[in-house]
């Protein structure tokens, strides 16, 4: 399995999205990527988010992983991610505490 990782900045322009898709697809394609992962923090990880589950159409067998960095901001990511995880299975996954779905 290759994984993708994104990471970005709270505040970001959605001129980026359809660069952001094309950036998925082509990590699905060519370089064989079937897992995501998104942080927990910020416009960014949301977009890029999107950009999966917006992949997922047409590429069922990718999974989004969100990562959670901080123990103490479960009910915060479930509120700003509620829009992206109704919409596709999200995995979350806290490196120094219990995952949390």
């Amino acid at each position: 399995m290759k994984s993708c990782f994104f990471i970005g900045h709270r505040e970001i322009s959605e001129e980026i999205f359809s660069a952001l898709t094309e950036a998925v697809e082509h990590h699905i394609v060519h370089c064989g990527v079937t897992e995501f992962i998104v942080g927990n923090y910020g416009g960014f990880d949301r977009m890029a988010a999107r950009a999966v589950i917006s992949a997922k159409a047409l590429y069922p067998g990718i999974t989004l992983l969100l990562l959670l960095s901080y123990t103490g901001f479960t009910e915060r990511i479930r509120y700003i991610f509620r829009l992206v995880i109704s919409r596709a299975h999200l995995t979350c996954f806290q490196p120094f505490g219990p995952a949390d779905t």
